[in-house]
């Protein structure tokens, strides 16, 4: 696989392809990380998820030049993307708890 500039058509980068054996195991290991995510608290979870906002709006100059060349978005609006997500995982961070709560629905 190949990551290509839209705009030059410059190859950024060349990929290796998995082999049916290492796609099996990445499932394997993304299957215990979810098993061991979904017993951590929502403290925990909303934690790591403003760290992540910070994170975006840390490296939002560096991720943004690679939306530019991988994507060809202009570069403003790459920063701009870069936030508003930033701002959805702060968003999630401080609601999920309540969306994701048990509710008793009468039938």
């Amino acid at each position: 696989m190949q990551s290509v500039n839209p705009f030059t058509g410059e190859i950024i980068k060349n990929y290796s392809n998995h082999t049916s054996a290492e796609v099996n195991q990445i499932i394997i290991q993304v299957d215990a990380a979810f098993q061991q995510w979904r017993l951590e608290t929502f403290d925990c979870r909303a934690l790591l998820m403003r760290n992540l906002a910070s994170q975006l709006l840390q490296k939002k100059d560096e991720l943004a030049e690679i939306m530019v060349a991988e994507m060809g978005k202009v570069y403003r609006e790459a920063v701009g993307e870069i936030t508003k997500c930033s701002l959805v995982c702060t968003w999630y961070a401080d609601h999920a708890e309540s969306f994701l709560k048990n509710e008793h629905v009468p039938t």
